[in-house]
Formats: C-alpha cells, sequence, structure tokens
C-alpha cells in the first residue's frame, strides 16, 4: 500500500501507512532516513513508475495485490 499511496497522492518521496511522509532527498546522516529514503528511491524505480503509465486503479491495485498474496505456489510446483 505503500507505493499505491505514494502514486495516488503523486509525491516524490514516500508516504509510510501512518501517514509519515519521507522525503526524497532528506536528512542522511539519520540510519533509518538513509534507510528510508534508498526504499523512497526503489519503490518510485520499480513500482511507482509503473502504476504512473498504467494509471492503476485502486480496484485493479487491490486486485493485483490479492492475485500476488494468494498466489498457489505449492499447487503451481507441483505441476
Amino acid at each position: 500500500m505503500i507505493s499505491f499511496w505514494t502514486f495516488q497522492q503523486d509525491y516524490e518521496g514516500i508516504i509510510l501507512g501512518c501517514g509519515l511522509r519521507i522525503e526524497p532527498k532528506g536528512n542522511q546522516e539519520n540510519e533509518l532516513m538513509s534507510v528510508l529514503t534508498t526504499l523512497a528511491t526503489r519503490a518510485h524505480t520499480h513500482i511507482i513508475s509503473i502504476f504512473r503509465k498504467m494509471n492503476i486503479t485502486r480496484g485493479e491495485y487491490l486486485f493485483l495485490k490479492a492475485i500476488a498474496l494468494f498466489e498457489d505456489t505449492y499447487t503451481a510446483k507441483w505441476n
């Protein structure tokens, strides 16, 4: 949901579930902020950019999320 909320708000950083907004060029001296900034960069590069190209809706996102979470990998491995 973090990536979808960030996409939906068209935010350049990242929006966490609690509403906390992380700036893309935040304070790099703090180790936690450094990790969150790296997360924001990767999310924008690999996920949010795709959401923007697709102009994905909330319903489409939830459908894709359900498929990813509930895929039957056990059966697929044996067939």
